[in-house]
């Protein structure tokens, strides 16, 4: 590689990773001071997802800012909640189910942003891991390996239109947020 080349790709690195990191951690993040999650590479980061608020009953969205920062957002019947989107088995991040069969599910958006809101599959696979197949149900619990524990619930509140999830804290599976 000529030197100039590398110059040129280092710097367009350095400009990505900025982008995310610079200031209290990027546009949609900031620091975090929970105990964290103690699974994959799960970032200690406050993400705001934006809109998350507004979902309706039965609704889901997936949000993230890198490969250790990504939540799911969901409103069923009881209330609002959230969950690391990292996949407990091969640390990758999951997509969300559209239909009974996850024929077409709805990928990580990257780069702080958030899915088009889904419907929340009450039965069957809610999310699924594109790297080795695990599916986990509404709730996050394991429904298929090979992965072997569920998507962890984190702390979550609610500012404005915004949900603001912590991944630094986890909570009981049913914790709700009316």
């Amino acid at each position: 590689m000529r030197r100039r080349d590398f110059l040129l790709a280092t710097g367009a690195l350095l400009a990505c990773d900025n982008k995310l990191t610079s200031g209290s951690g990027g546009p949609c993040t900031t620091p975090a001071s929970g105990a964290g999650l103690g699974y994959c590479l799960v970032d200690k980061k406050e993400l705001r997802v934006p809109g998350a608020a507004q979902l309706k009953a039965g609704e889901v969205v997936l949000f993230n800012v890198d490969d250790n920062s990504a939540a799911i957002v969901a409103r069923d019947a009881h209330g609002f909640y959230a969950m690391s989107a990292i996949c407990s088995h091969a640390c990758c991040i999951v997509s969300v189910c559209g239909d009974g069969t996850c024929s077409a599910p709805t990928i990580n958006p990257g780069d702080c942003a958030v899915t088009p809101a889904k419907n929340l599959l009450a039965n069957g696979a809610a999310f699924v891991c594109p790297c080795h197949g695990a599916s986990y149900g509404a709730s996050g619990n394991v429904l298929g390996g090979p992965a072997t524990r569920a998507l962890p619930t984190v702390a979550m509140r609610l500012d404005g239109a915004d949900v603001l999830v912590d991944l630094s804290q986890s909570v009981s599976v049913d914790a709700r947020t009316s």
